[in-house]
């Protein structure tokens, strides 16, 4: 039942930034598969270019990954995820999708959530050393450069 309520108040809080009804009803789509737990529809979907970080523009600020760490979907978050949606997305109480999996009782989700969160924590911080180590070759070389000059 909650699902259901998430469900509703997401379409219905001002679903979103896209000023054509197509868009909308594409958006609606991917929201309605999510919700009712349709792996092969939301796979479609994103096959077609659904947005896995969409969040909806009304006061919930919620996102597809939340819905279905909400019904603890793992297939649904696996899917999400591998099309990057993003674990860290924060909705208007300051939730992740990782919290609500917790908050539902939806432990396995959690952990694969919590898992993806990490991931993505380490991946940022070796992307950030390796762009440092870059720059500190380029410094050496040109300080290099200028002591034979």
């Amino acid at each position: 039942m909650k699902k259901i309520l998430l469900f509703f108040l997401f379409c219905m809080s001002g679903l979103t930034h896209a000023a054509e009804p197509a868009a909308q009803q594409d958006v609606q789509a991917f929201v309605r598969a999510v919700a009712q737990d349709d792996v092969d529809e939301v796979r479609r979907l994103l096959a077609e270019g659904a947005n896995p970080n969409f969040q909806d523009a009304g006061g919930m600020k919620l996102t597809a990954l939340m819905l279905a760490a909400d019904s603890g979907n793992r297939a649904i978050v696996e899917e999400l995820l591998d099309a990057d949606a993003n674990p860290s997305t924060i909705n208007a109480e300051g939730k992740t999708a990782y919290d609500i999996a917790l908050q539902e009782g939806n432990d396995e989700v959690a952990e694969l959530l919590k898992s993806r969160m990490l991931q993505q924590v380490t991946t940022k911080a070796a992307r950030k050393r390796s762009i440092q180590i870059r720059f500190m070759k380029v410094a050496c070389y040109c300080a290099s450069k200028n002591e034979t000059q």
